[in-house]
């Protein structure tokens, strides 16, 4: 059995309302695991792992089909203690209200990218700027964390794709509502 949560501790951080975003105070969330045939009263650093990865454990443990084309890591061995398989970083992306473009983010270590489809692409480091306030993308004493985590999110996702997708699909969800709003005022709205 596993228990998370939700990050409500996250309203209002960065002076966003939402928790709906990728900055750590609503994506770095907790999780508890128990159940038959697993160590009691161990703590294991899982992180970073991504919000899928859980998925695959019980799918695994129960020995149930399905789950292959999950982009998730079993957490089976970290449970028992042992070395996972892991590459050692974890994806997230965003497509959430007003958010067509899409977020995505790579974290490894202290280091967290985040790309914006045509926006500011900020870098940050965790252990020294924990609120992440001071984007790094731009200094150069780190420029092979960046190319490193560059190359790690275009393994994962073609961002623009999916930005270019989530435009397209406003636009056609837009003219369908003004063909459906045209339509109706030619009948009178009635």
């Amino acid at each position: 059995m596993g228990v998370t949560s939700d990050r409500s501790e996250a309203l209002g951080a960065h002076g966003l309302r939402p928790r709906n975003n990728l900055l750590e105070p609503a994506a770095h969330v907790p999780r508890l695991v128990a159940g038959a045939g697993l160590p009691k009263d161990r703590r294991v650093d899982w992180a970073p792992r991504s919000h899928v990865d859980p998925v695959r454990a019980p799918l695994e443990r129960s020995r149930a089909l399905g789950g292959e084309e999950l982009r998730a890591c079993s957490l089976v061995r970290l449970m028992h203690g042992q070395s996972g398989d892991h590459p050692g970083w974890a994806y997230s992306e965003r497509h959430s209200e007003g958010n067509a473009a899409g977020s995505f983010t790579i974290r490894e270590g202290p280091w967290k990218y985040v790309r914006f489809a045509w926006y500011g692409n900020p870098l940050f480091n965790l252990d020294d700027d924990p609120g992440e306030l001071r984007d790094r993308s731009g200094d150069p004493s780190v420029r092979p964390a960046l190319q490193d985590l560059r190359a790690v999110l275009d393994s994962q996702a073609d961002s623009e794709a999916f930005a270019r997708a989530g435009i397209a699909e406003q636009e056609r969800t837009l003219a369908d509502l003004a063909r459906a709003l045209a339509a109706a005022a030619k009948r009178g709205f009635g």
